[in-house]
């Protein structure tokens, strides 16, 4: 049996792109992939860190490789970082290794979610609600350019994975059966 396409989860930060990626890999039974979480690996410092020390160009050109070679491997549910979008070749590369779907929310709902934690460099600051809210309008075309969406605005993950697996079900058909629980 062939490995299964890669199920790629691709949205605005705090649109439960882990959250919802690790529950639909445990139903696919799927290996789940988080690339801010590899690339801090591989770096071995914060995604905050990178930011701050070398620079939000810097940490795209590493995202790009990390995505990269990611895209090399199949029957993986990837979550990718909210700025994934912002470099074409990224979702090129990973739409080729599988299934992109966009989890979709508010910016109020991103706003609720993200706040609060440290780990978002785009938002440190006083005017992080601002900045969300520019960065949402900025990000919305490059998002809305793909056709797989989900709305995750105030849907528990469960529910916003069920929606994903089906779709990926759909794409891909029988051998992603649900996992016997």
């Amino acid at each position: 049996m062939h490995a299964l396409p890669n199920l790629v989860l691709v949205g605005f930060m705090g649109s439960g792109k882990t959250s919802v990626g690790r529950i639909v890999a445990g139903e696919l039974g799927l290996r789940f992939v988080d690339l801010d979480q590899q690339i801090e690996e591989r770096e071995g410092v914060s995604i905050a860190r990178i930011f701050e020390t070398r620079g939000e160009e810097e940490f795209r050109r590493i995202e790009s490789e990390v995505a990269e070679e990611a895209a090399q491997s199949a029957g993986q549910v990837i979550a990718t970082g909210g700025g994934i979008v912002l470099r074409p070749v990224n979702l090129e590369r990973l739409g080729a290794s599988g299934v992109v779907v966009h989890l979709h929310v508010t910016p109020e709902c991103a706003w609720a979610r993200a706040r609060g934690h440290g780990h978002r460099p785009l938002l440190a600051g006083s005017d992080g609600e601002a900045r969300l809210r520019r960065l949402f309008v900025e990000r919305q075309p490059l998002y809305d350019i793909i056709p797989l969406s989900v709305e995750g605005s105030n849907r528990p993950p469960r529910q916003v994975a069920a929606d994903v697996a089906r779709i990926y079900r759909r794409r891909v058909g029988d051998a992603a059966k649900p996992r016997a629980s």
